[in-house]
């Protein structure tokens, strides 16, 4: 059991025997919370979601957004231009007479203003 599942237990403990939580001790639990999500939670999505866009080749702002019992709402911010996208890797790996206009018909290589929703 993680410390974040310890911690819902704890609560679903103190509900059931009526006990009510002012609003110090509610703050400082949604701290707690948010503590042990950075700890375990984060970690856990990182590793899983660095293994699914490793070969995407432009910055990318992913939001996701989890409410309990519901479909799970990911959404894709902006893409970044072009030049802000070209790693030194994959810089390095083209030669240099080839590298200018290499994404100018390429949708990646605009600025996406609104957010695409995704839900799985």
């Amino acid at each position: 059991m993680t410390n974040l599942e310890k911690l819902y237990q704890s609560l679903r403990s103190l509900y059931e025997l009526g006990v009510s939580l002012n609003e110090d001790m509610q703050n400082q639990i949604e701290r707690i919370e948010k503590e042990l999500i950075k700890e375990d939670i984060i970690p856990r999505l990182t590793l899983s979601i660095d293994q699914a866009i490793q070969h995407l080749q432009c910055p990318v702002s992913i939001k996701i957004n989890y409410i309990p019992k519901e479909p799970l709402n990911i959404e894709i911010g902006e893409i970044m231009s072009k030049k802000m996208h070209l790693s030194d890797n994959m810089h390095q790996s083209v030669p240099k007479e080839k590298r200018s206009g290499l994404f100018d018909n390429d949708m990646t290589a605009s600025v996406l203003k609104s957010w695409s929703k995704i839900s799985i």
